[in-house]
């Protein structure tokens, strides 16, 4: 992602003292559009230990989580057998949920390196995809930040890069908002589509499932093409080998990027499409993002409520969930909605505004085409519910 908030950002109220800011007014009613006067100053030096060390931090961190997901290697426990009837035999497998310390092998930790090594990758071609861009354009931008995160999930919340002087123009806001998740989705698909074919498909007891990556139009079609079947389906789902799950994490990054709201990659690629007519539209669309909280939690609510083991007809259900386990999937499924709508409210209200700066002439026709291929891309990755349980 990349972003320029300042620190302290002027406002109408609180001038900047070092520039000028002089009001113009076109012809016909046309709006104010404040023309800023920055005095010259060179670009601002990397600190490459910060860069290197979180780096490092990050590459370990993603291991650890790797080798929390690995275990003993092993993609599935089987449990057993039930008999539903002569030809009718189902195979069970519970996936590896839990995080024993005693049953990682710390002892191999090139274990973790199928997660690390491909989840680094992915973030590395996104941000230096953003990075050249910038460069290209003679944007001040400094090197990629990486956040490394303990979990045993993912490890990492990603990586930003930070423009440290405004963008002149809507050109090269454009190239440098969708520089990043295209660059990040040419090495994913291949590494997702890799993955996929070193998983392994399985039938998973429902009251054994854990937790289960959410689906998109895009990766539903690579399922299909990879695996030869539609999955999730009776029961049956792919279990994910940590190659195709880091993978599945960029895809999700990418599509968290590309939300059109504040200054994600989406909003750059917005704002240059668009031009002033973004303002409202990004307001909308962060409010939308609490509709859909509400949405996935209805959904997720009911569908768990009323969910069964996938049985043959006129078999008795084996497992159904109650209402508080059903609450407690719908509010997981919905909560990272609710995150990212208060993350990005945070933001926005330190950084006052809704839209990236840049100029506002006119946008060439190649890069309309561009704007137009990063919102397909942004269609086809959207995943309504991007985590679920049960």
């Amino acid at each position: 992602m990349a972003t320029d908030m300042p620190p302290h950002p002027p406002s109408k109220h609180h001038p900047d003292p070092h520039k000028t800011d002089l009001s113009l007014r076109g012809g016909h009613g046309a709006e104010e559009e404040p023309l800023v006067l920055e005095p010259p100053q060179g670009p601002r030096k990397n600190n490459y230990l910060l860069h290197l060390g979180l780096f490092v931090a990050t590459i370990i961190s993603t291991t650890i989580a790797g080798l929390w997901m690995s275990n003993t290697g092993a993609p599935s426990i089987w449990i057993g057998v039930i008999d539903l009837g002569p030809g009718m035999p189902v195979l069970l497998f519970e996936p590896y949920t839990g995080f024993d310390p005693g049953g990682v092998a710390w002892h191999e930790p090139w274990r973790g390196l199928y997660f690390s090594v491909t989840i680094m990758f992915i973030l590395t071609c996104h941000e230096m995809g953003h990075y050249i861009a910038a460069r290209i354009h003679k944007v001040d931008v400094s090197l990629p930040f990486f956040i490394p995160f303990p979990s045993p999930l993912i490890g990492t919340l990603g990586a930003v890069i930070s423009m440290r002087e405004r963008i002149k123009n809507r050109n090269a806001l454009m190239d440098i908002g969708a520089a990043g998740p295209l660059a990040g989705l040419v090495v994913t698909i291949p590494l997702l589509a890799f993955g996929l074919w070193l998983s392994d498909v399985v039938v998973i007891a429902p009251e054994n499932a854990g937790l289960s990556e959410g689906n998109s139009i895009f990766y539903l079609g690579l399922k299909y093409l990879v695996k030869g079947e539609l999955l999730p389906w009776g029961g049956r789902d792919v279990f994910l080998h940590p190659i195709a799950w880091a993978a599945w994490v960029g895809l999700l990054v990418t599509m968290i990027n590309l939300i059109p709201v504040w200054q994600l990659d989406g909003g750059h690629v917005a704002f240059a499409y668009f031009g002033r007519r973004y303002e409202w539209a990004s307001r909308w669309f962060h409010n939308l993002l609490l509709v859909l909280a509400v949405g996935v939690l209805a959904y997720v609510f009911f569908d768990s409520w009323h969910s069964v083991a996938p049985v043959p007809y006129g078999v008795p259900p084996l497992w159904r969930n109650t209402w508080s386990e059903a609450l407690s999937n719908a509010v997981s499924a919905a909560f990272p909605w609710l995150l990212w709508w208060f993350m990005l409210r945070f933001f926005m209200r330190r950084s006052g505004r809704y839209r990236p700066p840049a100029d506002l002439e006119p946008l060439s026709g190649g890069r309309r085409v561009v704007g137009l291929v990063v919102m397909v891309v942004f269609v086809l990755i959207f995943m309504p519910i991007p985590l679920r349980m049960g």
